[in-house]
């Protein structure tokens, strides 16, 4: 896809739609040869972003925002073919649908996604660091998400059609960019 809508283009959409720490650096095995940035590259790997951004664009994506319907669906389809189960997915119970990503590099683990309730739909991030041989980049995110289907939607606030946002552990609102290895 980076090589039919490009790198940089990517990078100038993410900033249109308000996410301007969501950014592109290399393509994926050719890092040194296709880096647009070579300090991020260098800094970040492939690329980086935060959780408030990346919660923004999965309630965009939930919503339809900025997604045709059968681009959305599209996306949505590939999420929920996610094959981690160590960290959303490791204590949901079985049937709960998720659409999800990971991704690690280095000492660094992720997963963002939407949750799917009952009445609502929940957009998690999760980041780590420093999690290279611990468990905690599986632990984590594997506790923020039960904790969302456990409270189901008693304790949420809808920010969108269909979309909410816990009021858990969950904190989207940090900044701090993490590089992905996806």
């Amino acid at each position: 896809m980076l090589d039919k809508i490009g790198i940089a283009a990517t990078n100038q959409r993410m900033e249109a739609w308000g996410l301007p720490n969501t950014k592109i650096n290399a393509k994926v095995f050719r890092g040194s040869t296709t880096s647009i940035a070579p300090e991020r590259t260098k800094r970040f790997g492939l690329g980086s972003t935060s959780a408030r951004e990346m919660v923004a664009l999965l309630e965009d994506l939930e919503t339809g925002k900025h997604f045709r319907p059968a681009t959305k669906q599209v996306i949505l389809a590939h999420l929920k073919r996610c094959e981690d189960k160590e960290k959303f997915s490791r204590l949901l119970p079985a049937g709960t649908v998720l659409a999800h990503k990971t991704g690690s590099v280095s000492d660094i683990r992720t997963d963002a996604g939407i949750l799917y309730l009952p009445d609502a739909a929940v957009a998690l991030c999760v980041l780590t660091q420093g999690t290279r041989t611990g468990a905690g980049g599986r632990i984590t995110p594997a506790t923020c998400s039960v904790r969302a289907w456990r409270r189901k939607s008693t304790s949420i606030s809808a920010v969108g059609p269909k979309v909410a946002r816990p009021r858990t552990a969950i904190n989207p609102s940090e900044s701090t960019s993490h590089g992905t290895n996806h």
